[in-house]
């Protein structure tokens, strides 16, 4: 205000034009007072006071001072802006340029007399003036003769000085050219008035009022045409520079959703400009600058001063893109109606608990999605510590426990304890909340409990890991390993380690053996006997399907069920003489390739007689033994009872239900589908059935909805390795959540103009530096 103060001493500190002026630079102060001299201010206050206008502000600015005043409609004066002027507020457009006063005042009269010298004349035009015709005043007798007002209406260029009580040509004014102008219609005026109609008709038709009549017509057409009004002028720079700003960040924003989609680190250790390697998000921004001449300017170049590439605006960013990932997710999860939770826990490199977790859910169309949430550190891994986090974080995101439908975790104690497990403490708040213990761990289990239980198998894992930690633990008998790989023109397959907690690792293995088997003898010279049967390869095969499927977002109980059956009915049937005839035929042909020694039986160990024992009945042929000690003990069928979960605990009315299975189960019959959920799925979907039996509708959704493995937080787990490694292990909570988000949830798209959108809502607590809106 103090700036203003200096142009406009005299408007009052409380008027309403004080109270809508804003900051501009202060270069702009002297544009003000060339443009605006003490004959023109006191015309320019009296249109400020009487008419209301915006002041164009440009960004970055901090001291006050004015830049360009654009009034409105009713105004009759604008400041003339020089060009190069940059604008970052709306202005109101002008109007068309006022041909004549339609009154006078005494200020008008002091300021607009042509008496002040021509020069004022150009600045009266660039204020949208006319001609200065001072009327109902009463002009001067000079030899019976005066000036007459009618001639105005005749000679639109004609003014009059009540000074000098004589006529002037508004237009030679504006345009004076010195010695080429007349003199008395533009600097001493013309009183003869007898003479008037006369020199009037003859200055008119003169060469030099016609040039000067057409620059004035030029001009105001510049004003009106080139751009409109100089406000408009200053809207479209300030259009550009929020365009440009906005595609700058659009720029970082894509550069920092690449790295978190890839899951690579964006700082550096040094990234000090001296660095040769400032890190993958600075280095990245070099390179785009090459192809990108928005980076190039801003970034490189330094062309704002600020440029959003700093640790704290990363983390900004990430945090809005993944909270905009996290809302789109609650957002189809409310949608949905009922969802499931999956939660699981780790250990990350710094020793801390990571919680990891996932919410199933279905769209309209019945597709099932499992949508990670974040990560979330937990000190105590008991169960009301562990159910505690999970309530706190749902009610956060909006979701209600009372539409959850199923649960799904492990088999730790904290998770599935029947008293204080978090399965326990979320089914009291929720009855209909189903637990259900991840398959997929339930067949790992069953798989490592096989393999231990038979004597036979046990020693061959064992020394399928031996092998393993023999030949790896040495860099120099891994490299004897691979050279016999290359010398014998082998595939260079690596061996496999065993892993109790690590699904599908067994059958990886036996392949790695078996794929490497001629290599590995040739490596281990002293090794004489390998047990390399191929019995546990098919039974590991066939658990090894069963457990991938397990693995798969859109596992559903009634495809699971199906498979199982046909797993166990495999198993039983390689209970047979034929499959045991077909593997020890395999086998003893392996043992004949490589030269090994034919299976033998080994020494039983008995109880001496006179300690009560006595001779064993032993078989003697080696083919029934193995087949009665090992083949069929590994392929025993152990079947659980089977669960079939029923809808009525769903408070569905069972009349209304019972007919729409009833004319659902016709279709399928008139149809040829087949027996099976898939297939009455399809066949639902394809009729659009989901507005006709909304019953079947719900509790398929509710069946879809409940999870069979919790393999989604297994997965997640996978990416908190790649993200929070040893060198990127003081990274904070919020940016390893959300960036966790970014690169497991790529489906999802982002509109970054949101994001800058929000960006630029909340920069007044961090305060602006670009503007963008």
């Amino acid at each position: 205000m103090a700036h203003l103060s200096k142009f406009l001493p005299k408007i009052d500190s409380n008027s309403k034009i004080l109270n809508t002026i804003k900051c501009a630079r202060t270069k702009s102060e002297a544009v003000m007072k060339n443009v605006i001299g003490e004959s023109e201010k006191l015309k320019l206050i009296s249109h400020l006071e009487n008419n209301t206008f915006s002041l164009i502000v440009d960004e970055s600015t901090d001291r006050a001072c004015i830049k360009h005043m654009a009034l409105n409609s009713t105004a009759e004066t604008i400041l003339q802006v020089p060009d190069g002027s940059e604008a970052n507020e709306q202005s109101k457009p002008d109007h068309d340029i006022p041909e004549q006063a339609e009154s006078t005042t005494i200020n008008d009269a002091e300021n607009r007399d042509p008496v002040k010298g021509y020069e004022n004349a150009m600045k009266f035009l660039a204020l949208k003036e006319g001609s200065f015709q001072p009327k109902n005043i009463l002009y001067p007798v000079i030899n019976v003769r005066k000036f007459r007002e009618a001639w105005f209406n005749q000679y639109p260029w004609l003014e009059y000085s009540p000074a000098l009580n004589a006529a002037f040509c508004f237009f030679c004014r504006a345009f004076y050219k010195l010695n080429k102008m007349d003199n008395a219609f533009t600097c001493k005026g013309f009183n003869n008035w007898k003479k008037a109609i006369e020199k009037f008709n003859s200055h008119q038709k003169s060469n030099i009022h016609l040039e000067s009549s057409i620059k004035v017509e030029e001009f105001k057409k510049t004003l009106r045409v080139n751009c409109g009004s100089i406000a408009h002028k200053l809207d479209s720079q300030r259009s550009k520079i929020v365009t440009e700003n906005r595609q700058y960040l659009s720029a970082i924003l894509e550069t920092i959703l690449y790295c978190a989609k890839q899951c690579i680190a964006l700082r550096g250790h040094n990234e000090s400009n001296e660095s040769g390697n400032q890190g993958n998000f600075i280095e990245l921004l070099k390179i785009r600058s090459g192809d990108n001449n928005i980076i190039a300017r801003y970034f490189l170049q330094k062309e704002k001063t600020f440029r959003y590439v700093s640790p704290d605006y990363q983390n900004i960013f990430i945090n809005l893109m993944g909270q905009n990932v996290l809302n789109q997710i609650i957002e189809n999860v409310k949608n949905a109606g009922v969802y499931s939770v999956i939660m699981d826990e780790t250990q990350d490199m710094k020793k801390h608990e990571q919680v990891s977790i996932v919410l199933r859910y279905c769209d309209t169309r019945l597709n099932v999605f499992e949508s990670f949430i974040g990560f979330y550190r937990t000190d105590k891994m008991d169960g009301e510590s562990l159910s505690n986090l999970l309530k706190h974080t749902l009610l956060t995101l909006g979701l209600k426990i009372e539409n959850i439908r199923g649960q799904c975790y492990d088999g730790a104690a904290s998770m599935r304890g029947s008293y204080s497990g978090v399965a326990k403490r979320i089914k009291d708040e929720n009855k209909l909340a189903l637990y259900v213990h991840c398959y997929a761990h339930v067949l790992n289990l069953c798989v490592v409990d096989v393999s231990g239980k038979v004597v036979p198998i046990r020693n061959m894992f064992g020394t399928l890991n031996k092998i393993y930690t023999f030949i790896g633990a040495s860099s120099k008998r891994h490299s004897i390993f691979e050279k016999i790989q290359k010398e014998s023109n082998l595939s260079n397959n690596t061996l496999k380690s065993l892993s109790d907690t690590r699904w599908g690792c067994r059958i990886e293995a036996i392949r790695s053996v078996i794929n490497n088997f001629n290599s590995i003898v040739l490596t281990l010279e002293n090794i004489n006997e390998t047990d390399s049967t191929h019995g546990p390869d098919l039974v590991f095969e066939l658990t090894n399907s069963l457990s991938q499927h397990f693995q798969k977002k859109n596992a559903n109980f009634s495809t699971i069920s199906i498979l199982t059956e046909a797993t166990l009915m495999e198993l039983q049937s390689l209970r047979s003489d034929d499959s045991f005839d077909k593997i020890w035929t395999e086998t003893e042909q392996l043992a004949s390739k490589e030269s090994i020694s034919p299976p033998t039986i080994p020494r039983i160990r008995t109880i001496p007689s006179r300690l009560g024992g006595g001779e064993t009945l032993i078989s003697r042929n080696v083919a029934s033994y193995f087949k009665t000690n090992i083949y069929f003990p590994v392929t025993r069928n152990h079947r659980d009872e089977d669960i079939l979960e029923v809808c009525n605990t769903y408070n569905i009315n069972f009349d209304d239900l019972k007919a729409e299975l009833k004319l659902f189960g016709k279709m399928c019959s008139s149809t040829n589908t087949d027996e099976n959920f898939e297939a009455h799925l399809t066949l639902y979907l394809e009729k659009d059935l989901i507005g006709s039996f909304d019953n079947i509708y719900l509790i398929y959704k509710i069946f879809l909805s409940i999870p069979m493995s919790s393999a989604s937080s297994e997965r997640s787990f996978s990416s908190l390795r790649r993200l929070k490694t040893f060198t990127r292990n003081t990274i904070g909570q919020e940016r390893l959540s959300n960036m966790a988000i970014l690169h497991i949830e790529k489906t999802f798209e982002i509109n970054f103009d949101t994001i800058i959108d929000q960006f630029d809502a909340d920069s007044t607590e961090r305060g602006r530096r670009l503007q963008l809106s």
